[in-house]
């Protein structure tokens, strides 16, 4: 015959391993690759090489400044040659003029190639065409000179609002396509007195 207090020790035993278990799976679940930077999985058991507060670089392409890039804090991974940077301002140039001024929440720059991804209350700011675009995400390729989303964007310019989802732009805004669902509210021009 079994002994009750046996059974009893197993099922408790039992009982522990499982409870571990849950604690574990809620701890990892927890800690969903929505919480990592961009959702960047390939980042989160790297540890950085440097952790910087008030980081500032400088992108040139043959001595002339192309955008300069200053976050509040930054993580620098150098063996993926990445930087993860929060609270973000970017100016983009024009013959050694700034054309733009970008801000979001937080991004992650290709060190190497000058790529970047930011999201979170996305900012750019032409100075040259005084306007505007607003979005939740987007991707500046550096190479190209280009910056891309796919997410819903409101572009003000002087004369309308313009919102859609999708677009492709230069730095400087001047000249912006809005890829789909596109809609324009015309702003009437003030009647000088």
């Amino acid at each position: 015959m079994e002994d009750k207090t046996g059974r009893y020790k197993v099922k408790k035993e039992i009982f522990k391993i499982l409870f571990l278990i849950f604690v574990l799976c809620f701890y990892l679940v927890g800690c969903s690759e929505e919480d990592l930077p961009l959702g960047k999985s390939a980042l989160k058991s790297a540890q950085p090489e440097q952790e910087l507060r008030e980081f500032n670089i400088v992108q040139t392409n043959n001595g002339k400044k192309q955008w300069e890039l200053e976050a509040q804090e930054a993580q620098v991974y150098e063996k993926t040659d990445q930087a993860i940077a929060k609270d973000i301002k970017v100016k983009f140039f024009e013959d050694e003029i700034v054309s733009s001024i970008l801000t979001a929440e937080k991004g992650i720059l290709n060190t190497d190639s000058g790529d970047m991804e930011v999201e979170g209350n996305v900012v750019v700011i032409s100075l040259v065409q005084k306007s505007k675009i607003e979005t939740e995400k987007l991707r500046y390729i550096a190479k190209e000179e280009k910056i891309v989303s796919d997410k819903f964007v409101k572009q003000t310019r002087e004369d309308a609002i313009i919102t859609g989802y999708g677009f492709e732009t230069d730095p400087g805004l001047r000249k912006v396509v809005i890829k789909k669902d596109v809609k324009a509210e015309i702003i009437e021009p003030k009647k000088k007195e």
